[in-house]
């Protein structure tokens, strides 16, 4: 486990958590790869900044996860894992989408939508509310100082 050092919420820092969320089967997908960059792109149906940048967030997921060292992590908020496959086909995303079981964003402190993490090792380098056009641009900018910065 890492420690998470996080911005608000109820997870002190000095607690061990790694944050996990859930695939369309209930699986866990748990960000701790050491060294690993994640994105964390917590966003909701209806939310029109959100969809805007979406296609944004994909091309610099298509870009960065080949080598290994970034991910992009969508998260729908408010759904079960079981209603992924009906939510990811109604918003029309072909990438894969998660759960939020364990209640990351509140825990977190989030507050709108879209919120972003940008995080390594356990760490929220990163926090953002609010998006929509250019986000591209924007997280490349943040995202290549942490991949070169990689332990």
């Amino acid at each position: 486990m890492l420690a998470l050092v996080p911005l608000a919420g109820t997870v002190r820092a000095e607690e061990p958590v790694t944050l996990r969320f859930a695939d369309p089967d209930a699986k866990p997908l748990s960000l701790d790869a050491p060294g690993v960059v994640y994105l964390v792109d917590f966003w909701a149906m209806g939310c029109k900044p959100c969809f805007v940048e979406m296609p944004e967030l994909d091309r610099l997921a298509k870009e960065l996860e080949p080598t290994g060292k970034f991910r992009l992590v969508s998260v729908a908020w408010g759904w079960t894992p079981q209603d992924l496959p009906a939510v990811a086909k109604r918003a029309g995303v072909t990438r894969p989408i998660y759960a939020d079981p364990e209640n990351w964003y509140a825990r977190l402190g989030c507050n709108g939508f879209p919120s972003k993490l940008l995080i390594r090792d356990g760490v929220v380098l990163k926090h953002v509310t609010g998006g929509g056009a250019g986000a591209y641009e924007k997280w490349k900018k943040a995202i290549e100082p942490e991949l070169r910065a990689r332990k």
